[in-house]
């Protein structure tokens, strides 16, 4: 009986992808970051919060980007759809 051989598939994302992705990142990151200074100068807490605190900044970059995420997500599967009914229509 002979097994059937599959082929592994790669998926690369594009550079630019890549890049943009990081650059929406490094900016749910600074917005944390910002945050959380702006928390220390409202409860007029210690500066040494900035380091700190850096697992929960990290915690709040990711929610960010996940709450980013979502909606590009969303819009991406409406376009997906169009297209496929205007591929459909031709």
């Amino acid at each position: 009986m002979k097994r059937a051989i599959m082929k592994r598939a790669t998926m690369k994302p594009k550079p630019a992808r890549l890049r943009a992705e990081l650059a929406v990142l490094t900016a749910c990151l600074l917005l944390a970051e910002v945050i959380n200074a702006l928390t220390i100068l409202i409860y007029r807490t210690r500066w040494i919060e900035l380091i700190s605190q850096w697992g929960w900044i990290l915690i709040l970059a990711v929610v960010l980007y996940l709450l980013l995420w979502l909606p590009r997500l969303l819009l991406r599967a409406v376009r997906g759809r169009s297209r496929l009914r205007a591929l459909g229509n031709h």
